[in-house]
């Protein structure tokens, strides 16, 4: 009787064994929506790394290139506090992995030994001994007792055999899991490594731009201190030109005796050019005429006519005749002619090298002037830039309004 309440004692036993607080399915979805997170942090880095590179193959940098280093920056801390919570988090699951491990261990000792007592225990009975004293016997409450023995005993044995197979099972489950969280913490701390070079790399990175942005306003500051001193400069030679009526009054005669002389119209003729004059020079125009505002710097700037970029030594022309009332240089523009049309029109050609005319000359439409020179400011990036301004007495007046479409 002691011996049947052991046994079913130790069935129970046996069928309430805990196996661990998570299922591996639990542990592998929770690092799936870890994982998730993860990928998502790294995609946004991505894309901005995406972007800056695109932004550093431009000509300029800006402020937008180091806002877009500064979100990469942030990211990226915010990846390694990520990687380092998750290196945490694994640390944390490969010690209750362990745990849980050595726990059935423990539980698979125990179920062998029972299972090693339970082969001895037949052995020194047998079953066909049990078998042989219930048939042989006519108490009826012995048969019942003897025959609710053997089914417990047998129900013990294959419990015992189900649960030896289910911790072998489950323990070699949990040996992979742990082979496997071991390798991630691995995988974590050599990513985590990678980001801290990355970043650092990237803060070097915005340092170097920083300076690059300093130099590029630096010289941006003295380009537009060049060419406020040009437009003062030209502002003043064409108001001293107008202020002087009999110089001016003894130019137009000299024009309308030369183009009478050439069957040419004495008066009105640039006027009725709007839309009609020659280019000065082959090119495209990259710069409008008019005030800007510079982003850079945040301050307004002045064209006072067009910026035509061109090919090299490109050759400059006169877009009407008329008289070279002067020939001078300005700083950062290089050589500069202005052309007077008569009756208040002047035309100015700026950044130029190789003239071959000289002041006081006449000049018929589509005269060769001179040459485009390269620039040397940072607005014409050392490119070909002509800059072709017209002026109405003292007026500023688009050209694109008046040369040809």
């Amino acid at each position: 009787m002691i011996q049947i309440r052991y046994v079913i004692l130790s069935i129970l036993l046996i069928i309430n064994i805990s196996l661990g607080d998570k299922t591996s399915t639990e542990i592998q979805e929770d690092i799936n929506s870890r994982n998730n997170e993860l990928e998502s942090l790294k995609n946004e880095i991505d894309r901005y790394e995406v972007l800056i590179n695109e932004k550093s193959k431009q000509e300029k940098l800006n402020n937008e290139v180091i806002t877009q280093i500064n979100k990469k920056i942030e990211l990226t801390e915010k990846l390694i506090k990520r990687l380092t919570d998750e290196e945490n988090y694994i640390s944390k699951q490969i010690y209750k992995t362990k745990e849980n491990i050595e726990k059935q261990e423990q539980e698979l000792f125990v179920l062998k030994n029972q299972l090693k007592n339970r082969l001895r225990y037949l052995y020194k009975y047998g079953k066909s001994n049990l078998l042989k004293q219930i048939t042989q016997t006519n108490d009826w409450n012995k048969k019942i007792y003897r025959t609710k023995y053997l089914e417990i005993l047998n129900e013990y044995e294959n419990q015992i055999k189900i649960k030896i197979k289910t911790n072998l099972n489950d323990l070699m489950i949990k040996k992979e899991q742990l082979e496997k969280e071991q390798q991630n913490k691995k995988n974590l701390i050599i990513e985590k490594n990678k980001k801290f070079d990355s970043l650092e790399n990237d803060k070097k990175l915005k340092s170097s731009y920083l300076l690059k942005i300093k130099n590029q306003k630096d010289k941006l500051e003295q380009d537009l201190f060049s060419k406020k001193e040009m437009i003062e400069k030209i502002e003043k030679i064409i108001k001293k030109l107008y202020s002087d009526k009999k110089e001016t009054k003894k130019r137009e005669q000299e024009l309308a005796r030369i183009r009478a002389n050439k069957n040419k119209s004495t008066s009105g003729n640039f006027a009725k050019m709007k839309g009609k004059l020659t280019w000065p020079v082959n090119g495209k125009i990259i710069g409008k005429f008019g005030i800007h505002k510079n982003q850079e710097l945040n301050i307004y700037t002045e064209n006072l006519g067009i910026d035509i970029q061109t090919a090299a030594n490109e050759k400059v022309y006169s877009v009407l005749d008329g008289v070279i009332l002067t020939i001078t240089n300005i700083r950062d523009y290089g050589d500069i002619i202005i052309l007077d049309h008569g009756a208040g029109y002047y035309t100015v050609y700026s950044n130029l090298k190789n003239i071959i005319v000289y002041e006081g000359q006449y000049v018929d439409t589509y005269t060769h002037l001179a040459e485009v020179a390269q620039g040397t400011n940072s607005n014409y990036n050392n490119k070909n830039i002509f800059n072709f301004q017209i002026w109405l007495n003292q007026g500023k007046l688009d050209p694109e309004e008046w040369i040809e479409k």
